[in-house]
């Protein structure tokens, strides 16, 4: 969507600068002719009723001179532009410096002049001033309308008004009455109310020409720029409306399956399933197909491990019964504190606690449904440290201020927690502090030894199954590697979390599980 947005606001720029400059070069085009048309007119007038004696290009030379001296144009004699049969030809260069070629008629001849002026507002309408005066006094008028007649040919429209006022020397102040005796213009510059430019010149004792028009290029650019603005929403708005947004649809119901896949409760949507979703030529739609086949492959293999994991489980009981109906056997002709027999012994015994965890955790993997009930945690902890302490010398500290009820499966909890102090008196030298606590909403209980402690990097895969400690801690000591994928995967059923934390106040390992005190 954000990218979307961002090309739409780069289009909406690239539209606005172009509109910008196509309506700046009408603009100019269209003052440039109206200034052109006044040049012309003003040769017309002048040359009107006088036939020129001599060479017709020095004639012309002079006259640009005076256009040069009078109204402090730029304007010379040029060649006719090859290629060109229009007798007007414009050229708009950086910084609206216009170049410009038209003809004028002398002595009945077209003559090809060459203008270049910098556009700017105020100038333009100071020369225009300039040439209706010049035009202004080569005419004669017999009456008052002819002379309005005369003015009326002039373009006036909402960008350019041309007119006639008396000259009243009350309604002026004493810098413009200076200014007009001089026979300069006088400017007035519009305010929040009228955005105008308006020019005044005294065209003789009684009239004055007012010239006026709209600060035209900076108000455009406004109005193209909020044009383009809104076409640009609207625009956008569409494109999300018509396209975006049934794409995030089918894309929200693509991750709202795959979000149940995390589940190991629920089963994957079928492709038909997903396909109904969209339609068949739909690429979205072979994504959800391909997606749904892969999430069937994987719910498949991860159902198989688990079955296979509870039969291989299963199936070792009956050969460990077996050997130990032998071992029993031995121990009739043997003596009873034989290293062979013990070490058997010892051997069947682990084999019989790593089949009960692999049990355990194939069922804890499965997610079945069981039922919480409220009980006791002092209660639970302080039974369950009772049976402990036995295992070793090491004091076990329980660090428990109130007494709370929780809700949650006292069976997995417990033997969540009999795994950590376990997993700590493997290691602890001397003390094992255990803590339970309730903040907010959740209960949290840390078990600290103050053994050889953990790396960072053996934090990070300590929870994985089958992962033994070896380096740091007592390889002798070491478990099958799924005492802690245990506890982890009992929290996580009572919608918790494990991990391994820096210890309060020992120097060893530190694990911590937090679960909320009502489980649901």
């Amino acid at each position: 969507m954000f990218l979307t947005m961002l090309l739409l606001a780069a289009i909406g720029v690239l539209a606005f600068t172009m509109l910008s400059q196509r309506q700046q070069q009408h603009f100019l085009q269209k003052q440039t002719l109206i200034m052109v048309e006044q040049i012309q007119g003003y040769f017309a007038a002048k040359y009107k009723d006088k036939v020129l004696v001599g060479n017709v290009s020095d004639s012309l030379s002079n006259e640009l001179l005076v256009l040069q001296h009078s109204f402090g144009m730029h304007i010379s004699p040029s060649k006719k532009q090859t290629g060109i049969n229009s007798s007007f030809l414009m050229i708009v260069k950086p910084n609206n410096v216009i170049d410009v070629w038209f003809d004028v008629l002398l002595n009945n001849q077209k003559q090809a002049v060459k203008w270049r002026y910098s556009y700017t507002q105020h100038q333009w309408i100071t020369q225009l001033s300039e040439l209706i005066s010049a035009q202004f006094q080569l005419e004669t008028f017999d009456s008052q309308n002819q002379l309005f007649n005369w003015v009326a040919q002039y373009p006036s429209n909402d960008q350019l008004m041309i007119s006639l006022k008396p000259f009243d020397s009350n309604q002026l102040t004493e810098h413009q009455i200076n200014q007009m005796l001089m026979q300069l213009p006088v400017f007035e510059m519009g305010d929040a109310n009228n955005q105008n430019i308006v020019v005044y010149k005294r065209l003789d004792n009684h009239w004055v020409l007012t010239i006026e028009m709209p600060v035209y290029l900076g108000r455009q650019s406004i109005e193209i720029l909020l044009y383009t603005l809104a076409m640009v929403m609207f625009v956008g708005l569409f494109v999300c409306i018509l396209f975006i947004r049934p794409i995030e649809s089918k894309i929200a119901r693509l991750l709202k399956s795959l979000d149940k896949f995390e589940s190991a409760k629920d089963e994957p949507l079928l492709p038909m399933q997903l396909e109904a979703m969209h339609k068949p030529e739909d690429e979205i739609a072979q994504i959800s197909n391909k997606v749904s086949q892969m999430m069937q492959r994987m719910h498949q293999l991860a159902k198989d491990q688990q079955e296979m994991t509870r039969a291989v489980s299963h199936e070792f009981r009956t050969p460990i019964v077996k050997m130990g109906y032998h071992v029993e056997l031995l121990e009739c002709d043997l003596p009873k504190d034989d290293f062979s027999i013990l070490g058997i012994k010892q051997n069947m015994k682990e084999l019989h606690s790593l089949v009960d965890e692999l049990l355990l955790y194939s069922s804890l993997e499965q997610g079945f449904q069981v039922r919480f009930e409220e009980f006791d945690i002092k209660h639970a902890v302080e039974n369950l440290i009772e049976q402990l302490h036995t295992i070793n010398q090491c004091k076990l500290n329980l660090m428990m201020s109130e007494q709370f009820i929780i809700k949650a499966h006292e069976g997995y909890l417990v033997r969540a927690l009999q795994n950590l102090i376990t997993n700590a008196q493997r290691y602890a030298q001397n003390q094992i502090n255990i803590y339970v606590e309730q903040i907010g909403s959740h209960v949290h209980i840390r078990v600290e030894d103050d053994g050889p402690g953990l790396t960072n990097e053996q934090k990070q895969t300590v929870f994985e199954p089958f992962t033994v400690i070896e380096k740091s801690r007592n390889k002798k000591l070491a478990g099958h590697g799924l005492g802690l994928a245990i506890v982890k995967r009992i929290v996580l059923f009572h919608g918790g979390k494990a991990f391994v934390d820096e210890p309060k106040q020992l120097t060893g390992a530190s694990f911590v599980m937090v679960f909320p005190k009502r489980a649901i």
